[in-house]
């Protein structure tokens, strides 16, 4: 029982530690059933599943943002002081250009 809440929680208040415990209690009841012969393997089976489900996502999510799919904001490339920004969409960039303040006559 305690794999399965704890498979619940990751999605809902524990991110990671939910999963993780939520793995590690699922297979020690498993182990614990095969053992007694005991029933609820079907909750600590459903507790390891969330949990491992769980911690995908968030390995996904990490790769994504490494890799700079999560990013859709102003980039910039210019040197301190200057007033330009490239944006970096999907395959395209633009470049924007604010007026001076001080303008040179």
């Amino acid at each position: 029982m305690v794999s399965l809440a704890a498979g619940v929680a990751s999605f809902v208040i524990l991110p990671v530690l939910g999963a993780v415990v939520a793995a590690i209690t699922g297979h020690m009841a498993r182990r614990e059933i095969r053992r007694t012969g005991e029933g609820g393997g079907s909750l600590a089976l459903t507790g390891i599943i969330l949990g491992y489900v769980h911690l995908a996502l968030f390995l996904i999510g990490v790769v994504l943002l490494i890799l700079g799919f999560g990013h859709h904001g102003p980039v910039s490339n210019a040197k301190a002081g200057s007033r330009t920004w490239v944006f970096r969409g999907r395959g395209s960039s633009q470049q924007l250009s604010l007026p001076s303040e001080e303008r040179e006559e």
